[in-house]
């Protein structure tokens, strides 16, 4: 007998594009639409309610930057009951603070994904003592926690028990992220980047967690023993003045192209020969599994997360964290030696459709929700077309 698909509510701490946002607009268009109904809560607007307008996902913003903020419950917990939501997956800290007690006040059991958590060791000690506490306390209220890469899930581990808990990689649409798109002229003359430079892409929110000063360092000092290489620092955020101006200071802004927020990221990459990040800390960067897609060789900071994904001198390099010098050494590595770059793009190419495959990601994420719920697992392949 035929059911009526299940309403699933999805929260998400913004409406700007990051990469917890890009794993929701993904998901969402993946779960199969036969057994599931998604329906999203953001806390603030941006371009991703503009995407999820356009895939016909329903939708709300609950206007809040604040976690564990009482004065949006009622709305979220009637937002709930409208919808009748039987399940709630919250994706990151501010949107489970923001949901677990009207989930259980409802009886309705709630998924939270962590998409890297909110304590990090450079925090002071008081900061991140209380983030550490409010994440356990989450985990409790959880009736499933899925971590997206090993790493995370063996941090949290190693802080608090995670009874209920999975790891499910973040997955992405190899159809949209294919090395066979060329943008490479178009996008070139766009960004003023030269047409026969090496084109390192960073792609990225210049916050502190991604770094981007220490990119900027890696750029001047990269530039000074190759007249070939040429720097794409695509994003906005709050370091994005400062990285121009250390640009600037460092007599480097001429070999640096900064375009701004784009949405257009395979394209970016298309015109690029190789991608880097020099994060801080990190979830599961779907920036690098893209990169890899599009068959661009990686520079990562060595940090656990990043490790997962690039193998180093394999599918890229992997670089200590923080240290623009090593960082441009590696770069220089891609750069004098084209056909090594391409040879560990196509290595990384490989590994991201074997293990990092978005419908593949959908699937497991498919079974949690029917495990939860008393459904059937079916065997059906989750489809590799938005439903």
């Amino acid at each position: 007998m035929q059911h009526s698909p299940k309403t699933i509510v999805h929260l998400i701490r913004q409406g700007k594009i990051g990469g917890g946002e890009s794993h929701v607009l993904s998901l969402v268009s993946r779960l199969h639409s036969q057994f599931f109904r998604s329906v999203v809560i953001s806390f603030t607007d941006g371009p991703m309610i503009e995407a999820l307008n356009a895939l016909g996902i329903k939708n709300y913003v609950v206007p809040t930057t604040k976690p564990f903020n009482p004065l949006v419950r009622r709305k979220v917990r009637q937002i709930l009951k409208e919808e009748n939501a039987v399940l709630v997956h919250a994706h990151g800290t501010r949107a489970a603070s923001n949901v677990f007690r009207s989930a259980a006040t409802l009886n309705i059991p709630m998924v939270y994904t962590v998409h890297g958590w909110s304590f990090h060791k450079d925090q002071s000690k008081q900061l991140f003592a209380a983030r550490n506490l409010s994440e356990r306390f989450l985990i409790g209220k959880s009736d499933h926690t899925i971590c997206v890469s090993d790493a995370n899930k063996a941090e949290g581990l190693s802080y608090f028990p995670m009874q209920s808990s999975s790891v499910i990689h973040n997955g992405v649409d190899f159809t949209r992220f294919n090395p066979k798109i060329n943008s490479r002229n178009q996008i070139r003359e766009e960004c003023g980047i030269p047409k026969g430079s090496f084109c390192v892409a960073y792609i990225v929110r210049m916050t502190v967690q991604k770094d981007p000063l220490n990119m900027v360092r890696a750029a001047a000092i990269a530039a000074e023993k190759d007249a070939n290489i040429h720097f794409l620092m695509a994003g906005d955020g709050p370091l994005l003045e400062e990285a121009k101006n250390l640009a600037l200071e460092l007599n480097v802004s001429h070999r640096i192209s900064f375009p701004g927020f784009r949405t257009d990221v395979p394209e970016l990459l298309s015109a690029s020969d190789a991608y880097a990040l020099s994060s801080l800390w990190e979830g599961l960067p779907i920036g690098i599994i893209e990169a890899m897609g599009m068959e661009k060789p990686c520079v990562v900071s060595n940090i656990a997360a990043n490790a997962e994904l690039i193998e180093d001198d394999k599918h890229g390099y992997l670089v200590p964290m923080q240290n623009a010098d090593a960082l441009a050494q590696s770069l220089l590595k891609l750069s004098l030696n084209p056909e090594q770059s391409v040879a560990l793009g196509k290595a990384a190419s490989n590994k991201a459709r074997k293990m990092f495959d978005l419908g593949l990601m959908a699937r497991r994420v498919e079974k949690v929700y029917k495990d939860l719920l008393g459904l059937p697992v079916s065997s059906d392949p989750v489809p590799n077309e938005p439903c």
